[in-house]
């Protein structure tokens, strides 16, 4: 039984991809994800980072720089977010943007109003 995910699920591989793009143009600047210049789907770049044969250490490093991305592209405003996709490679329409920023900025919001 297949299904279509939910938005937030989609918010979130679209983050892991430019932070896993970004990862690896910066410390592997030589290495191509197999799913560059493709028609992009959400999940893409991470699945072909898991897909890549590169060795242990670089494979840490980069899973590492792309975690501490993660948590910063969550935090952006639509506008720089939007520019930042597109620098690494991750179409990202200004509304899809400014949806995900309102989504991560009410958890955020939800999560401070909770443990007052």
């Amino acid at each position: 039984m297949s299904h279509e995910p939910f938005a937030h699920q989609i918010y979130y591989m679209i983050l892991t991809d430019i932070a896993i793009s970004m990862a690896v143009r910066t410390l592997l600047p030589e290495h191509t994800l197999a799913a560059e210049g493709v028609d992009y789907q959400p999940g893409a770049y991470h699945q072909a980072w898991a897909a890549a044969e590169i060795d242990k250490l670089q494979r840490h490093k980069v899973t590492a720089l792309a975690n501490a991305g993660l948590g910063a592209l969550a935090k952006m405003e639509p506008q720089p977010l939007k520019d930042q996709a597109e620098r690494f490679g991750v179409p990202l329409e200004l509304e899809t943007a400014q949806a995900m920023f309102d989504y991560y900025t009410n958890k955020r919001d939800a999560v401070l109003t909770y443990k007052r």
